[in-house]
């Protein structure tokens, strides 16, 4: 037998429309949050292949949000422990937002998976010079995306997949 009948409001979220928008929101701000955190990795990761290569002097990287919703947080703790497991220096960083300026700034624009591919081309518009590519491109598995592991819970899968594509990209900038 059903215990409420249909309209009846029994549950969290139950159907109200501010209960689920505040719970889209949450969750939205969640995942933005993590895929910062995943961003940084990548560059905290990639930082530390160019100065193991020592190409200092030649080659540079900086993340950045597609949304403000992280703007000036610092980095997702849990993303922040998979890299003090992996010996990674982690600096200070604090998030901002892609600008569509950046397009231009920079050589290569670089997404993890198709939400993040979707909004980094709302913000920079479109790309004539071929510049934005997702991470795992450069790798052996060029369709493959990087799982957000907010919902994996997977910090150390996502860890191996940015530093292999960190890999294969230092090493396609190298011979290019």
């Amino acid at each position: 037998k059903d215990v409420f009948a249909p309209g009846d409001h029994g549950s969290t979220f139950g159907g109200n429309p501010a209960s689920c928008a505040g719970g889209v929101s949450i969750l939205s701000r969640m995942d933005e949050q993590l895929l910062e955190g995943v961003r940084e990795r990548s560059q905290y990761i990639f930082d530390q292949l160019i100065e193991e290569g020592h190409l200092e002097n030649e080659l540079s990287c900086e993340s950045a949000a597609t949304s403000t919703e992280e703007i000036g947080n610092p980095i997702y703790p849990p993303m922040r422990q998979a890299l003090v497991n992996h010996d990674v220096p982690i600096g200070n960083h604090r998030a901002r937002q892609l600008r569509r300026a950046d397009y231009d700034e920079y050589d290569l624009i670089i997404g993890m998976d198709s939400e993040n591919m979707y909004y980094i081309k709302r913000i920079v518009g479109t790309d004539p010079e071929g510049k934005v590519h997702t991470l795992m491109e450069y790798t052996d598995s060029p369709d493959e995306l990087i799982d957000d592991p907010w919902y994996t819970r997977d910090f150390e899968e996502a860890y191996r997949l940015i530093r292999k594509g960190c890999e294969a990209l230092l090493e396609y900038l190298i011979q290019r």
